[in-house]
Parts: C-alpha cells; structure tokens; sequence
C-alpha cells in the first residue's frame, strides 16, 4: 500500500476530490440506469399494447376473420408482433435516453461506462 507521506497535500487533495466526484458519477449512473430500465419496460408494454391493439382492430373491424381461421391467425400475428414490439422497444429506448442524456446534459454527470452504453452519444470533453 502506498503512505500518503508519498504525495505532497496537494495531490492528496486532488485525490481525495477525484475519489468524491467519482462516487457522485456513480451514484448517479445507478440511478440513471434504474430510472431508464423502467422507462424502457413501460415504453416495450405500451408499444406492444399498441401493436396487439391495432392488429385485433385490423383482424376484426378490416379483415372480419371468421370462426375456423381466426384463432391461428391471431396466434401467429401475436407472435410475430411480439418480437417487432420488443425490437422497437429497444430502439425507443436507446433514442429516448441519447434524448435526455443530451437534453438535460447528463455526459459529464455519469460515469465513462455508462456514456459509453449508448454508443451513438459522443462525450463531452
């Protein structure tokens, strides 16, 4: 372990600031990644509802399915928009938060890592 008789007050100073903003960008980063799971899970959940939604009034109201072929064809137009909504999920989130991160100026509030999870966001220098 190193004495901190090696280093002159000043760089322990600078230290010990560098070890306190250090832990505030990461404070900062669990929140952020906490508060921006949430909001990716209710993005997915509505878009998927959207999705479900416009395909049950598209099979019912424009095709009028009938009685034999409506449960497979619903089934399979679930499936298929299931994977298409979790996909634009995805990318509903990832523009949502490059979004925020640049709207309210968070790069040089979080962590390199963090910043670096959305890899379209250039960091400030």
């Amino acid at each position: 372990m190193i004495e901190n008789a090696d280093f002159s007050p000043e760089e322990l100073e600078r230290r010990k600031h560098d070890k306190i903003e250090y832990r505030k960008k990461q404070r900062a980063s669990n929140i952020f990644i906490l508060a921006s799971t949430l909001i990716q899970i209710i993005e997915t959940l509505i878009i998927l509802c959207i999705l479900l939604w416009s395909d049950l009034m598209i099979m019912f109201k424009v095709i009028k399915i009938n009685d034999e072929s409506g449960p497979t064809i619903l089934q399979l137009s679930f499936f298929i928009l299931f994977f298409v909504g979790l996909v634009l999920g995805f990318f509903a989130y990832k523009y949502t938060m490059k979004f925020i991160v640049t709207k309210f100026d968070l790069s040089g509030k979080l962590l390199d890592t963090t910043i670096e999870h959305y890899k379209f966001i250039k960091r400030k220098k």
